[in-house]
């Protein structure tokens, strides 16, 4: 299975992802307009393609975000600066295009999270495998790629049986370690690595966690509207919060993860109000409507009753006592857990819930124009296994369509 033709260029394509799947697509098209005869293969190591692209957004798949680079770049953590540059280049617009211009219907909603109009991934899917389809890209599935080397400039690419594949250029999108179920299983890092490519540290991100100390199953389903979370030295929120069987979810977890690491202790303030200004607002109430009950009286907080409850039964407080019974002590406790409850959390056996991989192939070893590696000619890296990554609504997806139309147009235009 070993190839050598000048005359008709090869490209491979590591992993049938979003973005190799995207990268495919616009060098087929791209060939195919330029009139040249380009060989394009796909290595899948699962029995089918896009096995993570089919659960995204719990199947609704919100393809990007509806918002201008400059914008856009801000919602990308530490990565803003780089991200500004790869979007300059291939934005959500150009993205939300791509795909209207090949039949996919799409709706963007008032957050300008943008999905297939349909809400079901699979169409996303099926508009590009029927380009790869349509543009006689070779889709290789089960087959995974044990070992890499490069050899007086191709690419030799080890699958199955020792069978080897040689290509004159090289797009690894392998995806990150998260929801290894998928096939993300850190195949990419591996392979990059033994071409000497650094690896940054890798860690779970867009992950809910485990909390493992001031829990109560009790408070399950409970979601909190303005939370604020203070993780890693780092305050996030205010944005929904969601008590789980186990701890706690929705995006401002999800958000603050990857700066968490297990046994961490953070702070969740349930309103996004200082201390002293909580408890003023409880300590006037009380004193100005002190025959109620306490529980009723914090109640005005408009936070869920078992959120309360929950408070005061951990301090040994009797909700049903009136509230100018209340000492000013007792009112700071209070006032103290709701603005900053303590919460030690474990991430252990989360790696098949985290959405994204914080960490990957090092960018300063990439050529942010090009995504071409700086220590190998016509090797590039796109998609998750990249050290990039951002929050959720679309965002982690552009980085796939971005880094792969980037890759796949310099990849073309060179070979």
């Amino acid at each position: 299975m070993r190839k050598h033709s000048p005359g008709s260029p090869t490209i491979a394509i590591i992993g049938g992802g979003a973005s190799g799947l995207y990268a495919a697509a616009h060098a087929a098209l791209q060939a195919r307009q330029q009139a040249r005869k380009v060989s394009i293969h796909i290595f899948e190591k699962n029995h089918g393609v896009a096995k993570k692209l089919a659960i995204t957004g719990s199947s609704q798949c919100n393809i990007t975000h509806d918002m201008a680079p400059q914008e856009m770049a801000e919602h990308y953590y530490e990565h803003n600066r780089t991200m500004r540059s790869i979007l300059s280049k291939y934005d959500a617009y150009e993205t939300i295009g791509f795909f209207i211009s090949h039949g996919l219907s799409l709706t963007t909603r008032e957050d300008g999270k943008v999905f297939p109009s349909s809400f079901h991934a699979q169409d996303v899917i099926q508009v590009l495998t029927t380009i790869l389809e349509e543009n006689e890209v070779e889709i290789h599935t089960s087959s995974p790629v044990s070992a890499l080397t490069y050899d007086a400039g191709h690419y030799i690419l080890t699958l199955h049986q020792d069978k080897e594949f040689t290509s004159d250029a090289l797009i690894i999108a392998t995806g990150g370690f998260t929801y290894p179920d998928t096939g993300s299983t850190g195949d990419g890092y591996r392979l990059a690595k033994g071409l000497s490519h650094t690896v940054t540290p890798l860690c779970l991100a867009l992950s809910p966690v485990k909390v493992t100390s001031s829990f109560s199953p009790l408070l399950s389903g409970i979601t909190l509207e303005n939370a604020v979370v203070y993780a890693g030295g780092k305050r996030r929120g205010p944005e929904a919060l969601l008590f789980t069987h186990q701890g706690l979810s929705g995006p401002v977890i999800l958000h603050s993860s990857r700066f968490m690491n297990t046994q961490d202790t953070i702070r969740v303030s349930f309103i996004d109000i200082s201390e002293q200004e909580m408890y003023e607002q409880i300590r006037t109430i009380c004193a100005r409507e002190g025959r109620k009950q306490l529980l009723t009286l914090l109640l005005s907080t408009a936070l869920p009753r078992r959120l309360l409850e929950f408070i005061l039964t951990s301090h040994g407080i009797d909700g049903s006592r009136k509230g100018a019974e209340i000492g000013k002590q007792t009112l700071r406790r209070i006032s103290r857990d709701l603005t900053g409850m303590s919460f030690e959390v474990s991430l252990k056996g989360m790696a098949s819930r985290a959405i994204i991989t914080s960490g990957g192939i090092s960018i300063r070893e990439i050529d942010l124009s090009t995504m071409e590696s700086k220590l190998y000619p016509h090797l590039y890296f796109c998609g998750e296994v990249l050290d990039l990554d951002g929050e959720t609504g679309g965002y982690n997806l552009q980085i796939a369509w971005s880094t792969s139309a980037i890759a796949a147009g310099h990849c073309l235009a060179t070979l």
